[in-house]
């Protein structure tokens, strides 16, 4: 085992004269380069999500909050008391209309049955 660290280690002397960076930091850096796409990945989605909510908060028609009604200057009117319970008359029912005629197509469809229907056979 001792030979195979002595042989790593004379290759990453060899590989570190020839160099700008050792073995260990270009592994390293490898690894934090894997990384990087990931934050531009979350910050490009958090990106599309904002402008998502703002266009529906745009389109979904931003609304102003009502004008408060003016007040009115006239006193309230009073309560007028209820009439007693004799005077008070059961009230009306509206009579119904008649029936509106059929559609003239309805019509002419119906007749044009009732003449098929009295052809002899």
């Amino acid at each position: 085992m001792s030979t195979i660290l002595k042989a790593l280690r004379r290759l990453e002397q060899e590989r570190s004269k020839g160099a700008e960076k050792p073995l260990r930091e270009q592994v390293v850096l490898s690894r934090a380069r894997r990384r990087g796409p990931w934050a531009v990945w979350l910050a490009t989605g958090a990106a599309l999500a904002l402008g998502f909510a703002a266009t529906w908060a745009v389109l979904n028609g931003y609304r102003e909050p009502p004008a408060e009604p003016a007040a009115v200057s006239a006193p309230p009117a009073a309560v007028a008391a209820p009439p007693p319970a004799s005077a008070v008359q059961p009230p009306r029912v509206a009579p119904t209309p008649a029936p509106a005629p059929p559609p003239a197509e309805v019509v002419l469809l119906t007749e044009i049955r009732d003449l098929l229907k009295q052809k002899p056979a």
